[in-house]
């Protein structure tokens, strides 16, 4: 049995402008863990049953909010002259992107390890995803929006023909399916959300 973590901390630079407006942090932590088990060391198997190994693991990683979010400026190339245009303020303290990404899996080999089977699951989701959007006074209105969750199944098939000592053939064949869902949007100044299920298979 293998077990293995990581952690890591970022500090977020556009956030120290938020961090008197809004009380908030401008320094978020991230982990991951992962576990690995060899099945064929811990249990008897059959002769033609040669490997077999479960994996599973957990992660969280962040992204900041675009440097740009608090201003940006029109350049006038002509006149040389630039124009600080404000953004909106965003409708709720602003936090950064996060995915959150479940995996697990089985690797098997048969047969003298000519024979090899994979087989993953994995469920990923982003919270909090920055938009822009267009508030009801024209400017760009800057939001954290909801979850996008992204999941599906991957199999691989292998198999190695050792024909002579000096001569073999391996092939392999790959199947997947992913499926993607907009499962919540940003929330409104009232705190109600824009739900909105749009579905990609």
């Amino acid at each position: 049995v293998y077990i293995d973590g990581s952690y890591r901390h970022d500090w977020y630079r556009p956030f120290r402008q938020f961090a008197i407006q809004y009380g908030i942090k401008d320094n978020y932590g991230y982990f991951g863990l992962g576990a690995n088990v060899i099945l064929s060391d811990l249990i008897k198997m059959p002769e033609w049953f040669n490997y077999a190994k479960y994996r599973l693991s957990y992660s969280e990683v962040g992204n900041s909010i675009p440097n740009s979010v608090f201003y940006y400026k029109n350049v006038n190339a002509v006149q040389g002259t630039a124009t600080i245009v404000s953004k909106n303020d965003f409708i709720t303290p602003p936090i950064p992107e996060k995915t959150k990404s479940f995996e697990t899996g089985l690797e098997m080999q048969f047969l003298d390890d000519c024979l090899n089977l994979d087989i993953t699951y994995y469920n990923s989701a982003m919270h909090n995803s920055y938009l822009e959007v267009t508030g009801t006074n024209g400017k760009i209105q800057p939001v954290n929006s909801g979850i996008i969750r992204n999941q599906g199944i991957e199999l691989s098939v292998g198999y190695d023909w050792k024909i002579t000592n000096s001569l073999r053939w391996k092939t392999n064949v790959n199947f997947s399916y992913n499926h993607n869902r907009i499962e919540e949007t940003y929330k409104d100044k009232f705190g109600n959300s824009k739900d909105m299920a749009t579905e990609f298979g």
